[in-house]
């Protein structure tokens, strides 16, 4: 059977060491993962399946406007078992909770994650309307480019 529950700071590794096995997100600090667990936990999510052995998560974190949700990830054999259906659901009641809408972005080549955030927006009634473009470079590394759309899940207009 399935748990899910908030991340707790001590779930920083956890998500991760998920992170480097759910390609292709990008791995973040350990840092970066404590401060999600940490101060972000309200909307931030583990999913746990036999064992109580990570299987996924999904992290947001709340602005003044939105709830923006961070990181998706779910290990490879546990995708298309209607997982991030239930993650994004628990974001989404922690916004409702919150009285905001959500925001996301997705990158322009990963249709996997465009078409599950789609889905849960149809399925609840849900706007996904696309608000802006994001792209960035690193001056560091002239290799690094990221491209990605922005898009806002409108659960109630009002908000």
């Amino acid at each position: 059977m399935n748990q899910l529950r908030n991340v707790t700071e001590s779930d920083a590794p956890v998500l991760r060491a998920l992170a480097q096995r759910c390609k292709p997100l990008d791995v973040h600090t350990p840092y970066t993962y404590w401060v999600l667990c940490k101060f972000f936990s309200g909307g931030s999510f583990l999913m746990l399946g036999e064992n109580n052995a990570p299987v996924g998560y999904i992290t947001s974190i709340e602005t003044e406007n939105t709830i923006f949700v961070w990181q998706i990830g779910i290990l490879r054999e546990y995708r298309g078992k209607g997982y991030s259906q239930a993650l994004i659901q628990a974001v989404s009641e922690y916004a409702v909770s919150r009285e905001k809408n959500m925001s996301v972005s997705v990158a322009d080549d990963n249709q996997a994650s465009y078409h599950a955030f789609d889905r849960f927006c149809r399925r609840h009634s849900y706007s996904l309307r696309k608000s802006g473009k994001l792209s960035l470079t690193d001056l560091n590394d002239k290799a690094f480019s990221e491209k990605e759309s922005i898009y806002d899940i409108i659960i109630r207009e009002e908000w």
